[in-house]
């Protein structure tokens, strides 16, 4: 009997047990409040994995830092991941485990192709999504429970166009798209504004397979042994077929001029050929000179940019690219829709919608709560006025130009930047014909110079701690293309004036070099003056001072 007794009562905690474990696991956590996340993660090329990955770190980078600060209202932001592996069959099935989970919102997917197909998944059963990546304009056109946090295919499209036009001055362009919703829309929106503008369309190639890569290699050396100008080439495809279309170009000898949509702008794709023998003997070699557009180029990404880029370094070890940006900031503004929600006191909705377990009335208010949301500091510029999102579900976002260089991706050295009121712009017509400000359609741009500077330490000496000044001797140099600048005509604003060797005002003498490179001007100039900081001693004898030439 005792045996008996100590079965059963053994067999009745082991139940309870198992009762309790099963509640944990299927029950939602009132202290965590989940967010699903839909990338490519396996079974797709090396570029397209690298954006998976990105995407998964950038959001996952944002949701930590909520989760360290205390979340929200108390509870944690809990990121389900999901492999869409970058398939429209696999994105379909995907977004029904996503429907039937705990999850508030979905950041993602990927690409434009996958997003469509689980976007009516996502919109029959009431499901907000935010992706930071998919720019077919089908993808929110049609959907109001799909957001989008970069720019459209319409809006780079013409981008494209007029600054190909315009700025780089090509009359002449050769377009290769990839068959697909994405490829189809961004090339037509480039054709129709390039037409527009007076240019020729040379040829137009359908790129989805080996057989077409092969086919469009072979036509362009025939079209340069024959002496023929196809113009400059512009690809609108996704980045694992462009890749392998760029690298056979380069290893057949062609060197034509490459602009690509934001599908060639991720560090991704340079990240390709790092292991190649022609990247190890010439770095950039496949990628060299290759333009493409995205919302977000780290140079000249401003305060918040720089942040973003080495809170990521420091995580991952990596250098981050858009994509990663793109879904910091996705991650961001779910965040910040959760939290406008709770804040709601008057009713509380969603915190009686989540004690209740009413996933419809939850999401319901999500998805009111992003649509609502006003514009706030991202990493990546907006510029919304009152919404932050518009009547499409789209981010106003001014696309950025940039370069690949040595396997880098760099800012151009022409930027456009939209004007938010031609009214109070002075001499118009002036600014216009000068090409300072070009019209867009129906919208202005005005015209940014980048100059790239930075300075070569020599020696830094008579550290002087009573003064906090000290006297530094570098090299300064200035890389641009407008040939009208001058670069040169800066203010040192910590220069130090309380020694005699340093002069009352600080001026450039005579450059060391001077040199012009493929349109590129490039100076070099030489200086040896005192700086001043304010040193901190507060932590004396373990304290550390930072030495700056600020100018």
């Amino acid at each position: 009997m005792r045996v008996n007794k100590i079965v059963i009562w053994s067999t009745l905690a082991l139940l309870t047990l198992i009762a309790v474990l099963t509640w944990s696991v299927f029950k939602p956590s009132e202290e965590t409040i989940e967010i699903a996340i839909a990338a490519p993660l396996s079974n797709v090329g090396q570029t397209t994995s690298i954006g998976g990955q990105s995407m998964v770190k950038g959001a996952q980078l944002y949701l930590d830092q909520i989760n360290q600060a205390g979340g929200i209202k108390g509870k944690k932001l809990k990121l389900e991941v999901y492999d869409d592996q970058n398939n429209p069959q696999m994105a379909a099935k995907v977004a029904h485990k996503i429907v039937d989970s705990n999850a508030v919102a979905v950041i993602g997917h990927y690409s434009s192709k996958t997003s469509l197909v689980a976007g009516k998944i996502y919109q029959a059963y009431g499901l907000p999504a935010v992706t930071g990546s998919a720019t077919a304009d089908d993808v929110t056109q049609w959907n109001n429970w799909y957001f989008r946090t970069t720019f459209s295919n319409s809006n780079q499209g013409t981008f494209i166009a007029e600054y190909i036009n315009k700025i780089l001055k090509r009359s002449r362009i050769s377009i290769i798209y990839n068959p697909n919703n994405y490829g189809t829309t961004l090339a037509t929106d480039v054709a129709d504004t390039f037409s527009e503008l007076g240019g020729e369309i040379v040829n137009r190639w359908s790129l989805e397979t080996d057989a077409d890569r092969d086919r469009i290699v072979d036509s362009l050396v025939k079209l340069q042994e024959s002496g023929q100008d196809p113009g400059m080439l512009f690809i609108a495809a996704e980045r694992e077929k462009a890749a392998n279309l760029i690298a056979k170009n380069k290893l057949y000898g062609l060197n034509y001029p490459i602009f690509g949509g934001d599908s060639l702008a991720d560090v991704s794709l340079a990240e390709k050929f790092i292991n190649t023998p022609e990247e190890r003997d010439e770095p950039g070699f496949f990628t060299n000179g290759i333009y493409a557009l995205a919302p977000i180029v780290f140079d000249i990404s401003g305060e918040t940019g720089q942040q973003f880029r080495t809170l990521y370094e420091q995580s991952f070890g990596s250098i981050p690219g858009w994509i990663a940006a793109a879904y910091y900031d996705t991650a961001h503004l779910v965040a910040d829709a959760i939290a406008e929600s709770f804040d709601d006191e008057e009713e509380q909705l969603l915190s009686t919608a989540i004690a209740q377990e009413n996933w419809r009335e939850i999401r319901y208010l999500m998805k009111e709560a992003l649509g609502n949301l006003k514009p706030r500091e991202t990493t990546i510029k907006t510029f919304g006025e009152e919404k932050h999102f518009d009547s499409k579900g789209n981010i106003v976002i001014s696309p950025l130009v940039g370069v690949f260089d040595r396997g880098k991706f760099t800012s151009a050295y022409r930027q456009l930047q939209p004007i938010s009121d031609i009214k109070i712009v002075d001499n118009l017509e002036e600014q216009l014909e000068s090409g300072k400000i070009i019209e867009f359609g129906e919208e202005y741009m005005r015209q940014t110079d980048i100059v790239y500077t930075g300075i070569d330490v020599s020696h830094v000496t008579n550290i002087d701690e009573k003064t906090s000044t000290y006297l530094m001797d570098f090299y300064l140099w200035f890389r641009y293309q407008n040939h009208d600048l001058n670069p040169e005509e800066i203010e040192f604003s910590n220069y130090g004036i309380e020694r005699l060797d340093s002069g009352e005002k600080l001026t450039i003498d005579e450059p060391l070099e001077v040199k012009q490179q493929d349109g590129v001007d490039y100076q070099l100039f030489r200086i040896k003056a005192d700086f001043k900081e304010e040193f901190n001693f507060r932590h004396y004898p373990f304290d550390t001072q930072t030495l700056a030439v600020r100018f």
